[in-house]
């Protein structure tokens, strides 16, 4: 925390984890993240993971998900957007 302080950062986080890095199914993954999701939220996923490889879940999840959030009110912005 002293080190990004001293060079003015901020650290970020994420507050819905839907583990989609363990590669679950598409439907798990859209159920973790709706059933976790608010305003602000910042999603954590993961095309990709190290010693896993690539998560051919998450494409279908996504096609799924962002029209569903979209319709639900959401809308997706950087986190320099997110954070002002």
């Amino acid at each position: 925390m002293d080190v990004c302080n001293s060079l003015d950062k901020r650290i970020i986080l994420w507050d819905v984890n839907p583990n989609d890095w363990r590669c679950l199914p598409k439907k798990e993954i859209i159920n973790r993240v709706v059933g976790r999701i608010k305003q602000g939220s910042i999603i954590d996923l993961h095309d990709y993971a190290e010693g896993i490889g690539e998560n051919k879940e998450l494409p279908g999840a996504l096609e799924t998900l962002i029209p569903f959030l979209r319709i639900k009110g959401y809308h997706f912005v950087t986190i320099s957007e997110l954070i002002k």
